[in-house]
Order: structure tokens, then C-alpha cells, then sequence
């Protein structure tokens, strides 16, 4: 019961991002379109922008697996075609700004999962130096996504996916599941 509820507030806010967009959703909004009482709403959010984050990071969760995803690249394909399916509602939400802003949610979020990926197969906690690399990195991919999202860039997600892997850092390159070597 606790996730089909939790299920029932996302839906009504994707629903009330396609109509309304995201600037003007509250979270009044949120518990009458969801049919379900505030406090109900609070046992499973902070706010609408928690609603939103948990919404990616459903749709990233969903993705990085090693079932789906074998190197970074596939990873970019996917969400570059999940950016085409849900490119309105992606829009809106990229309205969002700040510390609570949905690019700054997924620099933080593609950050703490690629580091736990690369340092389970590292065997190795990463160096102050990668964690750099990774962070800039991972910052750098949010806002790309962001404008490509938005139309700044005229590519195809197949596209779009490929430019970005080429910039990744050497280190990062490969499979994203088996051993790399270490320096």
C-alpha cells in the first residue's frame, strides 16, 4: 500500500506538470489531484520538489542497471530517449531553480551513483582528484541534458549520446559493470 500511494502522488504530478507546469504546482495542488490528505502527502515528501526528484530518480534507477546498461554511453542513449518520450514535462521541470533546481538534483544524483559504481568495481575508494573529474563531469552532463532538452542542441539522442561519451574521462570509459584496472 505504502508505494502504490506514493505511486498515486507522482502520477498526479506528472499530471499536473503537463497541465499547469511546474512553477505553479503546490502542494494543495498535489494532495487534490492525488485524492489523498496532507499529512498522507508528508509521510512521503518534503515538498514538490522532493516529488519531482523522487520522479528521476525513479526514471535513473530504472536505467543504471547492468541488465540495461553497459557503458556510459548506452546509459546517455537511455536517457536521451526518455528526454524525447517525456521532453514536455522535462521542460517544465527544468524550470525549477536553485539548490532545489532538477539539473542540480541530477548533477548530485548521477554523481553519488557513478561514484558507488566506480569505486564497487575499483575495489577502491576514488582520490580526491577523481572525485573531482567525476563531479565536474557529472555537473557538466546535467546542464548538456538540460540544453538539449530545451532545444539548444539539434542532435538525435543517438546523437546526443555519443557526444557526451566523448567527453567523458579517460578513466571512466568502458564497461561500467566489470573490472577496470587500476593506474
Amino acid at each position: 500500500m505504502p508505494e502504490r500511494t506514493r505511486l498515486t502522488i507522482l502520477h498526479a504530478f506528472d499530471r499536473l506538470v503537463e497541465r499547469v507546469g511546474f512553477s505553479k504546482i503546490t502542494v494543495s495542488m498535489l494532495v487534490k489531484e492525488a485524492g489523498v490528505s496532507r499529512a498522507t502527502f508528508y509521510r512521503y515528501f518534503k515538498d514538490k520538489y522532493d516529488v519531482m526528484n523522487y520522479n528521476y530518480k525513479q526514471m535513473v534507477d530504472t536505467a543504471f542497471t547492468p541488465e540495461r546498461v553497459n557503458t556510459l554511453e548506452d546509459l546517455f542513449l537511455i536517457f536521451y530517449q526518455m528526454g524525447r518520450t517525456y521532453w514536455q514535462p522535462l521542460v517544465r521541470m527544468f524550470d525549477s531553480t536553485g539548490i532545489n533546481s532538477l539539473s542540480h538534483f541530477i548533477a548530485d544524483y548521477s554523481y553519488d551513483a557513478s561514484k558507488k559504481i566506480v569505486e564497487e568495481n575499483w575495489g577502491r575508494e576514488l582520490n580526491e582528484t577523481e572525485k573531482l573529474k567525476l563531479r565536474v563531469f557529472c555537473g557538466g552532463c546535467s546542464y548538456m541534458y538540460e540544453d538539449w532538452i530545451r532545444g539548444k542542441y539539434d542532435m538525435s539522442p543517438e546523437e546526443a549520446a555519443h557526444a557526451l561519451y566523448l567527453t567523458v574521462p579517460e578513466e571512466f570509459q568502458g564497461y561500467l559493470w566489470g573490472k577496470q584496472s587500476e593506474e
